[in-house]
C-alpha cells in the first residue's frame, strides 16, 4: 500500500484533508498490515519500510523538512511521503 501526495490533483471532499489526519490513517494501516502479514507471511513491499528503525524515519523526515525551504512541489511531495512512510512504520511497529 502506498499513499502519495499529488499537488495538482483535484478531488471533491466534504472535509479538509490534512497531513495529521493522513498520518493517523497510515498508522492504522500499518497496524492492520502487521496483522495481515502475521496471518499471511511473505515478502511485501512494506516489509522494507516497516523494518527500518524509527531513527531512520526521523532522519528522513528531518531531511525532507530541510528540503521544504526550496518551496517546490517535489519537496512538498517528499515531505508528505516521508511523514506517511514514518507513520505507517510506527503503526506497524506498535500496532499488533
Amino acid at each position: 500500500m502506498r499513499s502519495q501526495f499529488v499537488p495538482a490533483a483535484r478531488a471533491d471532499h466534504f472535509h479538509s484533508i490534512d497531513l495529521r489526519e493522513r498520518e493517523r490513517t497510515m498508522q492504522h494501516a500499518g497496524a492492520a498490515a502487521k496483522v495481515y502479514m502475521i496471518d499471511h507471511p511473505g515478502k511485501y513491499a512494506l516489509s522494507t519500510t516497516a523494518s527500518l528503525p524509527s531513527w531512520h524515519h526521523w532522519w528522513r523526515v528531518t531531511a525532507a523538512r530541510v528540503r521544504l525551504a526550496a518551496r517546490t512541489d517535489d519537496a512538498l511531495v517528499k515531505w508528505w511521503q516521508t511523514r506517511l512512510d514514518a507513520a505507517m512504520a510506527a503503526g506497524y511497529r506498535n500496532g499488533a
